[in-house]
This record gives C-alpha cells, structure tokens and sequence, in this order.
C-alpha cells in the first residue's frame, strides 16, 4: 500500500499502472490470508487455481459471512448461556465485500495494459489516479484490521461425484437453501442438499438418468440438470449409440405418493 500511494504522489502514467499493479496484489495477498483460515476444509490444491474473485465465491458458499467485517470480544461466563460481564476486546476483522473485489479486481487488472485513449471510452490520466486514490482508500480499512480471518461454523463436506474435488458447505446453510457447489471452478458440479432425521446431512447430485433408446439395451445415461438443454448429446456406456435431447419434460406426483 505504501509503494502504491508513493506512485500516486507522481501521477505519470507509468507510476499508475505500476500503482494498479501494487493494489491489485494488496488485494490478493488480503484475500488469500482469509483463506488460511479455512485451510482445514479447503484444500491447497483447490486454492492454487483460484483467483481473489473465485476465491471469496467459493468461501461464500460455506460461510455466508466470509466477506462480512467483525468485532470480536471475549469473557468468561459467569453464568452458563448468560453473557460475561467482563467482555474483553480481541480484535477486528475488516473483510472486502465480494461485490467490491469483483467490480474492482478486474478493473485494476485492466489498467495494467496499453492504456485505451480517453476518447474511445478509456480514462485519462487524472481519472485514473482519482479512481486509484478511491481503491486506496477503500483497502485501507481492511489492513487496519487485526484479525485477518476467522470462523465459527459447522462445515460438512463430500468428494465431487464427477471430479473428485472437495464439495463444502455450511451445515446449517447447506440444508435451509439445499444447495452446495463444487470448489473446483472448471467443475462446479451442483448438489442437493437435505438435513437428514439423524442429523446428518446427504449430498445428491442433480442429475437426470435417461434409459437408452436402442431396443434391447438396458444402458443408462446421467447428465447433469444445468447441462440439460435441447441438442445436449448423450453416449450410451452399454452399446456406445449417440442420443440427443429434443424436448424437456417433468416427472410431477402428489405429495406423498
């Protein structure tokens, strides 16, 4: 932050992208240190391939507040279930809301190229340091915080029937919106997710099967539900014959049936 904001004292247009550059880094290095505290669930192997923006989605789909600030305070209670009466200050954490980090990762990204000239739509160089000075100060509040990143939650998780990679959800979240996703961003597998009478929680892949046409074959072939679409095509893993969607239809029943 510090080579960023000295670059901005001499606005030439070398010194802004190279400032661009500094804060687009000052935003990885913010994001990738939340994650260190979810490196029990996610694995270095799934972060690795993320960018900030993929990242914090993938946080928020375990931990709705990973991009929420906090103040956090301690004490011993007194009581059980009551609150001290001596809550001492920890410290706090001053998360970049994913709208944020997604509206300007790209941005900053943008200016680290041959600048467009202002008239065919690019910003000119005052513009520029005006808009970097704005990204100066809305990172600031996050580094002030002391706490970079923490959780309180209930995290349940399954390997991705279609590629292995870690399915992650927040158990109470999971199960009141029935929906988890795969980490893996060239995967993103969707799931259904049901709070089961013992307790536990189930993962189910959305996923259609559709029985082979070709007669006498008893093949069957899943697809995934948001790949469903007229003209997806299908191979049969019996008798290896094509087949291709022409028409959508539901299965309906009454409830209970």
């Amino acid at each position: 932050m510090a080579r960023a904001k000295a670059l901005l004292a001499e606005p030439t247009s070398e010194n802004l992208r190279y400032a661009a550059l500094e804060l687009r880094l000052c935003v990885e290095l913010l994001t990738y240190e939340k994650l260190r505290s979810f490196s029990t669930v996610i694995p270095e192997s799934v972060v690795s391939t993320w960018q900030p923006p993929q990242a914090v989605k993938a946080l928020l789909e375990f931990e709705p507040s990973a991009d929420r600030s906090f103040t956090l305070f301690v004490g011993l209670e007194e009581e059980y279930g009551k609150p001290s009466n001596d809550m001492r200050f920890v410290g706090k954490h001053n998360a970049i809301p994913l709208k944020w980090l997604r509206r300007h990762y790209n941005k900053l990204g943008s200016l680290l190229h041959a600048p467009a000239p202002a008239s065919s739509g690019g910003m000119s160089l005052a513009e520029t340091k005006t808009y970097l000075e704005q990204c100066v100060s809305d990172l600031e509040e996050p580094l002030a915080g002391n706490i970079t990143g923490f959780s309180l939650r209930n995290v349940v998780s399954i390997s991705c029937e279609v590629c292995e990679s870690p399915v992650v959800a927040n158990a109470e979240v999971a199960t009141s919106s029935h929906k988890a996703v795969c980490l893996n961003p060239k995967c993103c597998a969707e799931y259904f997710v049901e709070a089961m009478p013992d307790g536990a929680v189930a993962f189910k892949l959305k996923v259609t099967v559709f029985n082979c046409a070709v007669e006498g074959c008893s093949g069957n072939m899943p697809i995934e539900n948001r790949k469903l679409e007229i003209g997806a095509e299908l191979v049969c893993p019996e008798c290896k014959s094509k087949h291709r969607i022409v028409s959508r239809q539901w299965g309906y029943e009454l409830p209970g049936g």
